[in-house]
């Protein structure tokens, strides 16, 4: 499981833009893949996934609420940091655009 909080609780003001959520997956092997379930409230989101590795990536696939697909696509993995892709396509995966990309890192207590 994975809590999301950004920016972090100290930097947050009452008019500035904040997402927080939470991720729970399990590895499902009849499919051979994660399970992903992301439950964001401040949009009232709750979106479910399948993630595979593909390469040295891991790609997160599913749908949105209006029919598109949807890949959140983790990369550039390290120890400390990755970079983040969320993707959609409303042509059923003929074309994909880029909706928003993140470099994270790790934070240090």
């Amino acid at each position: 499981m994975d809590v999301w909080i950004t920016p972090r609780r100290s930097l947050r003001g009452q008019a500035d833009p904040y997402e927080y959520g939470a991720t729970l997956r399990f590895f499902d092997p009849t499919i051979q893949a994660w399970r992903s379930t992301w439950i964001g409230p401040v949009r009232h989101l709750v979106r479910a996934f399948i993630a595979r590795q593909v390469g040295d990536e891991i790609i997160l696939e599913g749908s949105s609420e209006q029919g598109s697909r949807i890949r959140w696509i983790f990369s550039q993995i390290t120890p400390t940091s990755f970079r983040w892709r969320n993707m959609e396509s409303s042509d059923d995966g003929a074309t994909w655009t880029k909706v928003q990309e993140m470099a994270a890192q790790r934070a240090h207590a």
